[in-house]
Parts: C-alpha cells; structure tokens; sequence
C-alpha cells in the first residue's frame, strides 16, 4: 500500500533535480559564452592623437587656495 507513494515521491525529486541541474548548466552555458562582453551603445570618444593625458598647466598663484565644503 506504501509502495506507489513512495515510487511517486521519488519521482518528483528526480524531476526537481534534474530540472535545477538543467538551470544551473544553462547558466554556466551563457555565462561561460557572454564571458567578457560589455556592449555600450553610445559614440566612442576619439582617441587622444598624443596618446597621453593632458595635465592642466596652472600658473602657480602663490597664495593658498580656499576650499569651500
């Protein structure tokens, strides 16, 4: 009489982990394959003709400079 419960219980723990081990590799699946992609959808900026980073060229003022929080 316990027999088909227990057939039956045991078929729906087969079912939950064969459909959360699907999950988790369909997971490491679009992972593994987007791996390093970042795609932006706005202009690039044009490259800098020097190739180095301009500093700003201040002359120095000679007195201390107040900063206001």
């Amino acid at each position: 009489s316990e027999f088909p419960f227990a057939m039956f219980f045991l078929a729906v723990v087969a079912v939950v982990l064969v459909t959360l081990l699907s999950v988790v590799a369909l997971i490491i699946i679009y992972l593994y394959k987007n791996k390093g992609t970042y795609r932006i959808y706005e202009e690039q900026p044009e490259a800098d003709p020097e190739g180095s980073v301009q500093m700003e060229d201040l002359p120095y003022k000679g007195e201390k400079e107040e900063y206001f929080i």
